[in-house]
């Protein structure tokens, strides 16, 4: 006849809330087993794994075992390895199999999730300059800016949303807009995604000319854009190649299942400092009186009428050369006796101080003389300006051969 052994058990029957349960006093025991059920009707067996001050209890899933003692293994197990001595301790008291199983041979990866990110870049379209001038009057072409946009950026694990299905592991731009001081004048948002942003401001009317105000003062007319691009918060957040979520602490930052040392590569892009946020770019029109020199097959002084604003703006020679106090040159072709200055009024009333270059030296060009004031007029009849205007001669009746001029303004 077999002989009878007994089995040492305890069992416990226990209807009352979870959090009553395991605030209750009584704790299992090591080695100890409870059994008990979910609201829904699922069987959930219990263990005990410590005792005294260390009393602790776990459910088994599977209902697995749970390691007594630690083992001493001699061959490679995971990522643990036999040192010197031929062996090595596995740490497995208290923990289940599944547990030891994972440990060794389930590492979880933590660097380099984002494999890619959304990037931006703002500034003026190409062909427009931060800063431009011209002659007051003149037509200028409309300021442009664009924003360039990377829009997705992709994790290398992927992601899932709240229901634990797997989507699309990409991060992507869900926003972006170009503002003209405070008004929004482009936007881009997720459903309509534009690779690049462009915006051109169309001027009208004064807008389209260089301008100055009415006491001659050169007017910069700015146009200052910013560009913005973000996306949503924590956009399709990554999971670690175990599946486990990287989220927020109550801190805000950003910390997983493990040690989160180098949190800073699960940061999404909207964060990063490469995706811009409110970068600013200025387009400047200046406009300023043009400086009038060269010479004409008409003489002409104010006396006899023929000095006249056609006449100035007519001289041959002349280029669109700003008006400032400094030295412009140009050329007297031979044959041909006077040459004419013509300076705004606003700019100096000092005769300029005029040279040519006989040989390889600047000299003194003394025959000039001051034929008096004329209203010339901008670009495009833009408002008169008064001007001074300067005459030079050759004391021989023409001049004999091309002859350099200089003319400094003071």
């Amino acid at each position: 006849m077999a002989e009878k052994k007994t089995l040492n058990t305890i069992i416990v029957l226990r209807n009352d809330q979870t959090t009553a349960w395991e605030e209750s006093s009584y704790v299992m025991d090591k080695g100890e087993l409870g059994i008990g059920y979910t609201a829904d009707g699922k069987v959930i067996v219990k263990a005990g794994i410590g005792k005294d001050s260390n009393k602790t209890w776990k459910e088994l899933p599977q209902v697995e075992g749970v390691f007594e003692d630690n083992l001493t293994l001699t061959y490679d197990f995971g990522k643990y390895k036999p040192d010197t001595s031929g062996s090595f301790t596995l740490m497995t008291a208290g923990k289940t199999m599944s547990e030891v199983l994972l440990d060794a041979y389930a590492q979880e990866v933590f660097e380099d999730i984002i494999t890619g990110r959304p990037s931006a870049s703002f500034g003026r379209a190409s062909g427009i300059s931060e800063n431009n001038s011209g002659e007051v009057g003149t037509t200028h072409g409309s300021p442009a800016v664009k924003l360039d946009l990377t829009i997705s950026g992709s994790y290398k694990y992927g992601a899932k949303n709240a229901s634990g299905a797997s989507v699309n592991p990409s991060i992507t731009a869900t926003s972006a807009r170009i503002l003209l001081g405070s008004d929004t004048v482009k936007t881009m948002d997720s459903a309509n995604p534009n690779a690049d942003l462009s915006y051109t401001h169309t001027l009208t009317g004064d807008s389209l000319k260089y301008r100055e105000d009415a006491s001659g003062k050169a007017i910069t007319d700015t146009y200052t854009f910013k560009g913005y691009a973000s996306h949503g918060a924590d956009v399709n957040r990554p999971l670690t190649n175990l599946g486990n979520f990287i989220s927020k602490d109550a801190d805000g930052k950003y910390v997983g299942t493990k040690d989160f040392s180098k949190a800073i590569g699960f940061i999404p892009a909207k964060t990063a400092a490469q995706f811009m946020n409110g970068t600013s770019v200025s387009v400047k029109y200046t406009g300023f009186r043009q400086m009038f020199m060269g010479i004409s097959d008409t003489d002409a002084t104010v006396a006899n009428g023929g000095l006249t604003s056609a006449f100035v703006r007519a001289l041959n020679g002349t280029t669109t050369v700003k008006a400032e106090k400094v030295s412009k040159e140009f050329q007297v072709p031979a044959n041909k006796k006077y040459f004419y200055v013509a300076i705004p009024k606003s700019l100096t009333t000092t005769a300029p101080d005029t040279y040519y270059k006989p040989f390889s030296n600047w000299e003194s060009f003394s025959t000039v003389e001051y034929l008096g004031e004329v209203d010339v007029e901008g670009a495009n009849s833009y408002t008169a300006a008064t001007y001074k205007v300067y005459r030079g001669y050759s004391a021989a009746g023409k001049f004999e051969g091309a002859t350099n001029i200089k003319v400094t303004v003071k």
